[in-house]
């Protein structure tokens, strides 16, 4: 732990737990506890005792400093809101909280999924009143640039789903929790009903500990990091067109030709390698003469263009050229998502599923976000046909090939 100021801040990168650390130092000054410490990726502030919080990604060590809390304080409640992490890590905190006999608790503003479901089932007393995910285990070892086998990874699978098994069985884990881990790669999301048969003399929890409280607590670190990850202006961690462009290169003049800067039209492409080393004129001029291409997208710094068979789909894509043809300039506007789409932008981490959802088209992907109330945003591996659903936005960063959308 590395004590500042008199506080103990958070030893780790993750932005949610740097914002964590900030905020809870506030708060906690505000509300004249004037202690807060942390474990990892759990932490204690005064102002809640025998309650430990357990937030962001469960990481290597995690598991030791959940000891030395233990140790330090009288620990009853472990408030879990955590997206997974370790499986290890989750499994040995889960054996310890579930020895110490201690409780667990999702606030309504919390998501608990993957790695730290084994940690709330391991409560003694459990209510889940925020999201809880479960998924089947996979080994991430197995790729062609990992020298594990399928038969070695395959082994290790089964080894550590009997041993995910064997903890559940030991936490009076339903039955049907089973069949929904173990029967789909994405996370599954328990209703409200299954809830509540899930949740384990959860009326003694809230008789134990001010709830309400705890919950305004999570609500303000969650609101911080809102504001940390998107701040109001978005300058750094959104790019954003600026209201007059000041584009690299500017089309020519042609009243033929509707013009987009900071835009590229996804999709649609003439050509699987579009037409290197030409200079905008040229790719206008090539578009201009053929009766085929309704419109085209120009990367200036790769000299590169893209003539399109149609209006392909408008996301923003700094210091890139589009345009369409005044005969189908009316599809410019049409409705197309209800997403901030970016072009050529990674939003790193923040991942729904450890593995993604592989073999989506675009839409699938944006769909699939769409309609689930914990995705906030996706990156898209055009290549791969490779979907990455997220429940927070992180940072954005450039790669060539991603496209990322945000509600």
């Amino acid at each position: 732990m590395k004590k500042i100021g008199g506080l103990i801040a958070i030893a780790t990168s993750t932005i949610f737990v740097q914002a964590v650390v900030g905020q809870t130092h506030a708060l906690a000054q505000s509300q004249g506890s004037g202690a807060f410490e942390a474990y990892g990726s759990s932490f204690y502030v005064n102002e809640f005792p025998n309650v430990l919080f357990l937030l962001g990604q469960i990481s290597d060590g995690d598991s030791l400093e959940f000891r030395k809390a233990l140790r330090a304080h009288d620990i009853k409640i472990l408030v879990v809101g955590s997206p997974g992490g370790s499986v290890v890590e989750g499994l040995q905190i889960a054996g310890i909280a579930h020895d110490k006999s201690i409780a667990t608790y999702i606030p309504p503003s919390a998501m608990c999924a993957s790695a730290c479901s084994y940690i709330f089932f391991a409560g003694s007393r459990r209510l889940a009143s925020g999201a809880l995910g479960v998924h089947q285990f996979y080994d991430a070892g197995v790729g062609a640039n990992n020298q594990v086998t399928q038969d070695q990874a395959t082994s290790s699978t089964q080894a550590v789903a009997a041993e995910i098994i064997d903890a559940l069985n030991e936490y009076s884990t339903p039955p049907f929790v089973y069949v929904k881990m173990f029967s789909t790669n994405d996370i599954y999301f328990f209703s409200d009903s299954e809830k509540i048969n899930i949740n384990l003399e959860s009326d003694s929890i809230a008789s134990s500990v001010n709830l309400g409280e705890i919950n305004s607590f999570i609500d303000n670190l969650n609101s911080l990091e809102k504001q940390h990850t998107n701040p109001a202006s978005e300058e750094n961690s959104v790019p954003q067109p600026s209201a007059e462009p000041t584009p690299q290169v500017s089309a020519p003049s042609d009243d033929s030709f509707t013009v987009l800067y900071d835009t590229d039209l996804f999709g649609m492409d003439l050509l699987s390698d579009g037409i290197k080393d030409i200079s905008i004129s040229e790719c206008q001029s090539d578009c201009a003469a053929s009766p085929i291409c309704q419109s085209y997208t120009y990367l200036p710094q790769q000299h590169w263009c893209w003539p399109k068979s149609g209006v392909g789909e408008k996301m923003y894509k700094q210091d890139a050229v589009s345009a369409v043809k005044d005969a189908y300039s009316a599809q410019i506007d049409a409705p197309q998502s209800s997403f901030r789409q970016f072009s050529g932008q990674d939003i790193s981490g923040e991942d729904i599923y450890p593995s993604g959802v592989k073999n989506l088209t675009l839409s699938e992907c944006r769909s699939k976000c769409e309609l689930d109330s914990n995705c906030v945003a996706f990156s898209y591996v055009i290549k791969k046909s490779w979907c990455w659903p997220k429940f927070a936005t992180g940072n954005m960063s450039t790669v060539a090939g991603i496209i990322s959308g945000i509600k």
